[in-house]
């Protein structure tokens, strides 16, 4: 299939463990990749929505996300999309450690956002005379809502971090994947939490989001972003129309930044669509050959990907002759 260009050479998959949990080419794994994204969003979303009455929502969105990752580790054994991508590639550790500086930034996030913006929420109400959020409406509706009004902010900051060259050194960061699996969603510098963070959630703070559709919203955003960046062989048909999906975030991650500056939404492609940034070719597939044109020595190590958009000239001056042209950064 174009854009699988087959294995490394230093890439036996002999040598893979769990080879005997991959599927062949029979009726299980066409069954298996139609059914898998639909199924996931029944089983998760709508299970997990039963528990909120009995628990607290962000407790399950948490439960969700933890529950989902041996789940998905299977998975990609069973069903991969590229054989590359299987087993580390020696980024598990830097993976790992920007989840924990993602969270802890996400904490100190979450009441400075609401200091900032309750009193904006509290202005606008007033001023409006009205509710700013339907809040009598059912929760799942309430968080497919919050999905869509979040995702246009996370829309424009994630564009600008692609177009502003202070931003991008930051989101180079998640660029710098070299292959994509169900954890690396979250390979995100911390500031770039803070930012896009905050960029995000701060209106739906000032619109009178309640907690608990935030909470079905971020259980909702759990779910579809474990599959964006997941190493499966899915068919969604129309969903890759209307999810960020795994087919059409490959293209966003594509070496070509001129092709990755497309695919921008979080959780859906709607804003895409409206602001013209949508791309999925019809006739191709995306590569596997992914990361950052023309700088293949982006830092590998945790404490090195964190400094590196401090001293980001020095490192264009280290990386290849081409590196600071085709980036224009």
């Amino acid at each position: 299939m174009p854009g699988r260009s087959g294995l490394r050479p230093d890439r036996d998959p002999a040598n893979d463990r769990f080879r005997g949990l991959r599927l062949a080419n029979g009726w299980a794994r066409r069954l298996l990749r139609v059914s898998l994204y639909p199924a996931t969003f029944v089983i998760f979303v709508g299970g997990g929505s039963l528990l909120f009455d009995r628990m607290d929502g962000n407790g399950v969105a948490l439960g969700v996300y933890l529950i989902t990752i041996p789940i998905f580790f299977l998975l990609e054994r069973a069903l991969p999309w590229s054989e590359r991508w299987i087993g580390s590639k020696g980024d598990v550790h830097a993976d790992v450690g920007l989840v924990v500086a993602a969270g802890a930034a996400g904490a100190l996030l979450e009441p400075a956002t609401r200091f900032a913006a309750l009193p904006v929420g509290a202005w606008l109400s007033s001023h409006v005379g009205v509710s700013l959020w339907p809040g009598d409406w059912p929760l799942l509706a309430q968080g497919a809502l919050a999905i869509v009004v979040g995702d246009f902010f996370r829309y424009w900051v994630h564009r600008a971090m692609h177009e502003w060259p202070p931003l991008w050194r930051i989101h180079a960061t998640h660029h710098s994947a070299t292959r994509l699996y169900f954890f690396n969603g979250a390979r995100i510098h911390p500031f770039e939490v803070l930012i896009t963070g905050f960029v995000e959630i701060a209106p739906m703070i000032a619109f009178g989001v309640p907690l608990e559709a935030m909470a079905m919203r971020m259980l909702i955003g759990r779910v579809i972003g474990r599959f964006q960046h997941c190493n499966l062989d899915l068919e969604l048909g129309p969903l890759d129309y209307v999810f960020s999906s795994p087919k059409n975030h490959r293209w966003h991650h594509s070496r070509n930044l001129g092709v990755a500056a497309h695919n921008y939404g979080g959780d859906l492609v709607l804003w895409d669509h409206v602001f013209g940034s949508f791309y999925l070719p019809r006739d191709r597939e995306p590569s596997d050959e992914i990361g950052i044109e023309n700088m293949p020595d982006f830092p590998r190590r945790l404490w090195d990907v964190m400094w590196t958009p401090f001293s980001w000239r020095r490192f264009l001056s280290e990386s290849t002759p081409a590196a600071e042209t085709a980036v224009s950064r």
